[in-house]
């Protein structure tokens, strides 16, 4: 479930350090956080926003990757522990999210170039969110729009992104060789110089032993 304000928010999540756990992500439901509530004030949209990142962060950093599967562009089904061998970034967005297109599509990529040598021996995946609801054919335009500048893109279904937490877009996980994530950062940063603080703290997390 997919709440607009969410999408927008500009957060910067501060690195937590953490210790290497053989537990898997546990999955936050977020519509429970909303659950007889309406009519919520500015305030306690954000309050809610901050309990749900929160809850998120400590269910998932330290943790390891489920064992789901994911699509290519063309349909073939992998196993996203097989596909990641080495530390890895994950963007995590969607079609229909307006914030997390262009921080898929031009900011991201700008940040990488700008940390070229940062990156090295860091892999990159693009992980679509898709569902039956959604346009299939838009999906797919997305995803080729993002293979300019990613060779790694995959769909995945919705409930199996629900499973590892993504439910913001965007969302980037920073996950090391043995499949922990170490770091996560949700929502969109607008300026140039916090998307390449984003990226160097995680590069670090993921340097660190866990």
């Amino acid at each position: 479930m997919k709440h607009p304000h969410l999408l927008i928010l500009s957060l910067l999540l501060p690195f937590i350090a953490c210790n290497r756990s053989d537990n898997t992500i546990t999955p936050i439901d977020i519509s429970q956080y909303y659950e007889g509530k309406t009519n919520l004030t500015e305030a306690e949209s954000q309050e809610i926003n901050e309990r749900i990142l929160t809850d998120q962060q400590r269910a998932t950093i330290g943790k390891t990757i489920p064992d789901i599967k994911v699509k290519d562009i063309d349909g073939k089904e992998f196993r996203l522990k097989k596909l990641i061998q080495n530390p890895s970034v994950v963007i995590f967005s969607a079609h229909n999210s307006s914030w997390g297109k262009r921080d898929a599509e031009v900011d991201f990529p700008n940040a990488i170039r700008a940390l070229e040598d940062e990156m090295d021996g860091i892999d990159i995946f693009c992980l679509v969110e898709n569902n039956a609801d959604y346009d299939q054919n838009a999906v797919m335009d997305y995803a080729w729009q993002l293979q300019k500048n990613y060779s790694k893109v995959y769909l995945i279904d919705q409930k199996d992104a629900q499973s590892m937490n993504l439910s913001i877009c965007p969302t980037k996980y920073f996950i090391n060789e043995k499949h922990v994530v170490t770091d996560m950062y949700a929502g969109y940063a607008f300026e140039e110089e916090d998307r390449q603080l984003i990226l160097l703290s995680g590069i670090y997390s993921m340097q660190e032993k866990l």
